[in-house]
């Protein structure tokens, strides 16, 4: 149970690895409010006979908490996140609650805490505490930034009681105030593989679940972007295969998205958004 809360999307997908239909949008994921004229302040998502739904609580112009309720695969979940900031809105905590954690070995609320460098603002790294079938382990996550301010890697670790040792990696490149790239890797012992290319495209509307700032915290891929993402493109690398998922939006009188379809392969999925 590697790297559970690194941050809060991981955990999300934990919940929801089992669904069937594929998405550019991580429909539990926290948006924020700084991308769009008005907030997001709910999010469904339909798939099938599947469906989730993100509700999104703010407290003044940030994001504070996130319950998500739903069934996937015929499976009931559900999950809250509580988010805590310090003066300057960064994230200095991530609370995440599930009926469902005691079920898979977990405690029933995990925690994050996240150190910063406050003259930049920038996440140093954050660490979790937590047991596991009864085992006390940790999870560490180390973040990186180039001169210009923005993130260029995130490096996970953990320690079974052994120590901290590397997990993954990932590599992040830019187009302008979009993220562009996303490259994966597994530390298997010696040294990282990369395991996996991601690419993005975007429109030019505006993406209402931007929040550069904490993206390294709430998830690069949904997080970081001034536009939505309208297809993405994902090479692995073993075994060798290439996955195309790609969005069709409308939008509401602000440029932001009201409804999008989210094709791959055969499989389809819809996503609403509601905002205030």
């Amino acid at each position: 149970m590697k790297n559970l809360l690194i941050a809060f999307p991981v955990v999300a997908l934990l919940l929801t690895a089992c669904t069937k239909e594929p998405s550019l949008e991580n429909g539990n994921g926290t948006p924020a409010s700084g991308g769009g004229a008005a907030k997001l302040v709910q999010m469904g998502v339909r798939a099938g006979t599947d469906s989730t739904t993100t509700n999104f609580v703010y407290s003044g112009a940030v994001l504070s908490e996130i319950t998500d309720d739903g069934t996937v695969n015929g499976q009931s979940f559900d999950l809250q996140s509580k988010i805590k900031r310090n003066s300057a809105n960064l994230i200095t905590s991530l609370t995440t609650i599930s009926s469902i954690f005691p079920q898979i070995g977990l405690d029933d609320s995990l925690v994050m805490n996240f150190v910063i460098d406050n003259a930049k603002s920038q996440y140093i790294y954050g660490v979790s505490h937590y047991s596991f079938m009864g085992q006390p382990v940790a999870d560490s996550i180390v973040y990186s930034y180039d001169a210009s301010g923005k993130l260029v890697t995130m490096i996970t670790y953990f320690d079974d009681g052994t120590g901290y040792s590397p997990d993954t990696k990932e590599e992040y490149t830019y187009n302008g105030s979009n993220l562009a790239t996303i490259k994966s890797y597994t530390d298997v012992g010696a040294g990282f593989t990369l395991d996996a290319t991601t690419t993005y495209e975007f429109d030019t509307k505006v993406n209402p679940m931007q929040f550069a700032a904490d993206a390294p915290v709430l998830g690069m891929g949904d997080f970081y972007s001034a536009n939505n993402a309208t297809k993405k493109t994902v090479v692995a690398t073993s075994p060798a295969a290439t996955t195309i998922t790609s969005v069709a939006y409308t939008y509401n009188s602000n440029n932001q998205p009201a409804t999008g379809v989210n094709t791959s392969g055969s499989s389809t999925s819809t996503v609403t958004y509601h905002y205030q």
